[in-house]
């Protein structure tokens, strides 16, 4: 499993912020709850499988030297382990607590 902590909005911004009744681009996606929020999903689309369906495209290329990690937030266990991925300084990235 995947868990998406945020993401950075590029297009159908006029959509999420109705969904999130936000002016903010900055806060529509910028946690698990937000981005599901913007993106319409729901607990229905739980156990889904999108293996099949799901792609991206023209995304940009990241240099791995801008990728770096973390521990996770609001877990009690395996917080020695840096599973937490993110674009260094990314503003839609949620700061460390």
């Amino acid at each position: 499993a995947v868990l998406i902590r945020a993401v950075e909005p590029l297009e159908g911004i006029a959509l999420m912020k109705r969904r999130r009744s936000t002016a903010l681009v900055r806060n529509l996606c910028s946690g698990p709850a937000k981005f599901c929020q913007a993106f319409g999903i729901t607990s229905s689309q739980n156990k889904n499988p999108i293996a099949d369906d799901f792609a991206i495209y023209d995304a940009p290329e990241i240099p791995k030297s801008n990728i770096t990690t973390s521990p996770r937030v609001g877990i009690s266990s395996g917080t020695e382990l840096l599973w937490r991925f993110y674009i260094k300084g990314n503003p839609f990235v949620s700061p460390m607590r």
